[in-house]
């Protein structure tokens, strides 16, 4: 690759459909294609909406070329009360035939400047654990460090079919003040 073939930059709302055909390569890569809930129109509204600040971030790789999107990173900024604000990376992918060209890390590296840019100190994400190919990029390609692994950090989930049941556990000498 001799001349410029890829642009990574950030997303548009007019990226949207291209976005969410990608994270449904994702779920079927990650064999979950059921799970997909989330609509292109959806992430139009919660990324790019006019009545509000953006639910979530994205930058996209784009070839020049063919003007079609063959990769993304999706993020999010969050609050760990031991060190303040950072980024979460909820997403990244690559359409396989555009892997082992460095667009993956051009795009981490592209959330690296930005978390540098807001001052944040750190970026996390969540790797499924039979996934050696990435498990592999972020530990020997970018010395990322498995949480799981060297400091015995578990992720849990609470999802809305759980949500109900939790919230009838109040205890009854508890008033929650809601806004």
């Amino acid at each position: 690759m001799s001349e410029i073939e890829f642009i990574v930059r950030d997303a548009r709302s007019s990226d949207c459909h291209s976005i969410h055909s990608l994270i449904c390569e994702l779920a079927e890569y990650e064999k979950m294609p059921d799970q997909v809930e989330i609509t292109a129109e959806r992430l139009k509204e919660d990324g790019f909406g006019p009545d509000h600040q953006p639910r979530f971030h994205c930058f996209v790789v784009e070839n020049i070329a063919e003007k079609t999107i063959v990769g993304f990173l999706l993020y999010v900024q969050k609050y760990s009360t031991w060190k303040g604000p950072f980024l979460w990376m909820e997403d990244l992918y690559i359409q396989p035939k555009y892997r082992r060209f460095g667009l993956g890390r051009s795009l981490v590296c592209t959330l690296i400047r930005r978390a540098h840019q807001l001052q944040m100190p750190r970026i996390e994400w969540n790797v499924l654990g039979w996934n050696h190919l990435a498990r592999e990029f972020y530990h020997n390609k970018l010395g990322a460090i498995d949480l799981t692994h060297d400091d015995d950090w578990l992720t849990y989930r609470l999802t809305r079919n759980r949500f109900e049941n939790l919230l009838q556990l109040n205890p009854s000498n508890v008033r929650i003040d809601e806004k």
